[in-house]
């Protein structure tokens, strides 16, 4: 499995919902921050996210300004094009590439797509670095090494527990996301090494 492959797996799935409808696929869910053209609720115009792409995402790949993007050119963003962004920003934008490609890399990849540079800095508490989200030579050879030393599948473990945890303590924080949780923690053992998933990734 590619990167470009395991981005348009997680946007069918996780997004989308094997859903092919621009309408049942574009969330207008206004307790979502990314749904909002300021990037907090209330802020700005609440014009969506179409296959888990934000409107400062979308004008950014563009290079727009974000009060240009309407409810109208979200549902228009095709599949393709959200794939692309997933990997310009969140995978090669951040450094991820420089990892070897694996199913930790992949989980961060997934995480960095809904909590940006917060899905590196849980990697980084987990193999011991300075967690400031960015992949640098002092990470990569960390991340070997951690891998090297406990195994693939402890390290996914590892990971998806830092992964449930975060979304445990922003919750305590911010009880509306409740009503996200239950997504989030289906994607997150789905990265596991007991899901269907992790076979497929070698095939």
């Amino acid at each position: 499995m590619t990167p470009e492959q395991f981005a348009a797996g997680f946007i069918r799935r996780w997004e989308d919902g094997n859903q092919t409808d621009p309408v049942k696929t574009h969330s207008l869910n206004r307790d979502d921050n990314g749904n909002w053209t300021g990037g907090k609720v209330g802020v700005g115009a609440l014009v969506g996210s179409q296959h888990g792409v934000t409107p400062a995402a979308l004008a950014a790949y563009r290079k727009v300004p974000v009060a240009s993007i309407t409810v109208e050119k979200m549902r228009a963003l095709s599949i393709e094009e959200a794939g692309r962004i997933a990997l310009a920003k969140y995978f090669y934008g951040t450094g991820l590439d420089r990892l070897p490609w694996n199913q930790v890399t992949a989980s961060i990849f997934d995480m960095v797509w809904g909590a940006w540079l917060m899905g590196i800095k849980l990697f980084q508490r987990q193999i011991g670095v300075a967690d400031d989200g960015k992949i640098g030579p002092a990470t990569v050879a960390a991340a070997k090494a951690h891998i090297l030393a406990h195994g693939m599948e402890a390290a996914a473990w590892q990971y998806a527990f830092l992964r449930a945890r975060y979304y445990a303590d922003i919750t305590k924080i911010k009880p509306t996301n409740l009503q996200f949780m239950g997504g989030w923690l289906n994607r997150t053992q789905d990265y596991a090494p007991v899901s269907p998933w992790w076979v497929e990734f070698n095939r």
